[in-house]
């Protein structure tokens, strides 16, 4: 479902639930993905922005990995904003510890300052994929 995220600051991003899932490493009560299986992964994230003023300037997310913001991803950035929507990916192969965790946060910065949306549901999907390659 949509999630409101206040203008300018990172907001963790909750999910409704898990697609396929073996291993029970994604918890929807804490929103993260725990390894219990150390190995080389494939992470996927994609997060849908959506501003109803068009007013977007700046979309970020920020992927944590046991609570260390160590991945930024830039998706748009417009001085004068005048954006409705914008999507923000980021993809990446990272050998992972049993007990590692990765986490999702989101940004929207716009020019009149107010809230704006990560899009859920089947119109604009925000989504964040784990699985072990190896």
């Amino acid at each position: 479902s949509d999630q409101s995220i206040s203008n300018a600051n990172s907001t963790k991003l909750t999910w409704d639930s898990a697609v396929t899932q073996s291993s029970s490493a994604f918890d929807l009560t804490n929103n993260k993905f725990t390894a219990t299986v150390a190995g080389r992964y494939l992470f996927a994230v994609k997060v849908s922005f959506y501003d109803a003023g068009n007013a977007l300037k700046r979309t970020t997310i920020y992927n944590y990995k046991n609570n260390d913001g160590y991945r930024i991803t830039d998706g748009l950035f417009m001085a004068n904003g005048e954006i409705r929507n914008s999507a923000v990916i980021d993809v990446w192969i990272e050998d992972v510890s049993v007990n590692d965790y990765f986490e999702v946060y989101a940004l929207g910065d716009t020019t009149d300052s107010n809230t704006s949306n990560v899009e859920g549901g089947t119109r604009f999907d925000t989504t964040f994929s784990g699985f072990k390659l190896a």
